[in-house]
C-alpha cells in the first residue's frame, strides 16, 4: 500500500504498512510515533482515516487478517496478539485484500 500522510493529534504522521507492521513517522523529523505489529504478510491496501481513527488492515489467500482502527492520540508499540488501548478496535478477518477501506458518514 501507499504511504500517507494523517492529520493526527499533535501534527501529521507520515504512515507506511510494511511487511508484518504498520508505523508512523513525524514527517519533519523521522521520529517514530507509533508501531502495531503482528499482521501476517504484507499489505496491498493503504489506510484510510476519518476525524478520529486511521483505519488499516490486510488479507491474502489462505491468510484473513484483521481491520484495525488506531485512535488520532496512538502512541507506543502494540502487538496485535496483546493489543490494549493504542488500538480503538479491530474486527478479526475483516481486513481488506487489495483495495483500500473507505470512510464517509461514520461509516468505515
Amino acid at each position: 500500500g501507499s504511504p500517507v500522510l494523517w492529520p493526527a493529534a499533535g501534527g501529521e504522521q507520515l504512515v507506511c504498512c510494511g511487511e508484518g507492521r504498520v508505523i508512523a513517522y513525524d514527517p519533519k523529523s523521522g521520529e517514530q510515533r507509533w508501531r502495531v505489529e503482528g499482521f501476517g504478510g504484507s499489505f496491498s491496501s493503504s489506510p484510510a482515516w476519518d476525524e478520529e481513527r486511521l483505519y488499516f488492515g490486510n488479507s491474502g489467500p489462505g491468510r484473513p487478517g484483521p481491520l484495525v482502527a488506531v485512535p488520532k492520540n496512538a502512541s507506543g508499540v502494540v502487538d496485535l496478539k496483546s493489543a490494549d488501548a493504542a488500538v480503538a478496535w479491530r474486527v478479526e478477518k475483516g481486513g481488506p485484500g487489495f483495495s483500500s477501506p473507505v470512510c464517509g458518514g461514520g461509516f468505515v
